[in-house]
């Protein structure tokens, strides 16, 4: 198997996130994707206290914004207001060719009446070869 052609990775610790808003938690890159054929692997891992009366994560990878496309499905972990919880995701990417692209994780809580914090955030996104 080829070795990767760019990777980056990077971590966030204490970040408020928006309660019910989605919220970037955590920006990688910018990546270089030189040809249509490559892809953009993202794989991470998100540790969180949901806020009051929360009683689930919503957690999605996006290009360059909170409004970008989204890239794979969205993680739903169901949980319970104010008790700490990990959550692995991922998602793969098809952009084309392009410079400077950004990815984003996204959280929102469901039917939260505060804001929750991201204990830490890790991820790592690789570009194929």
């Amino acid at each position: 198997m080829p070795a990767p052609v760019n990777v980056y990775s990077a971590s966030a610790s204490a970040v408020t996130d928006g309660g019910t808003a989605e919220t970037v938690v955590l920006t990688l890159g910018p990546l270089n994707v030189d040809t249509v054929q490559h892809t953009v692997s993202i794989f991470g891992q998100l540790n969180i206290t949901p806020g009051t009366s929360a009683v689930s994560c919503v957690i999605k990878i996006r290009r360059n914004t909170v409004s970008g496309t989204q890239v794979g499905t969205t993680e739903t972990a169901l949980t319970v207001a104010t008790d700490n919880i990990s959550v692995p995701f991922s998602g793969i990417d098809t952009p084309g060719e392009q410079a400077g692209i950004k990815y984003v994780v996204t959280v929102a809580e469901g039917s939260a009446a505060a804001d929750g914090t991201v204990n830490v955030v890790g991820a790592t996104a690789i570009v194929s070869q």
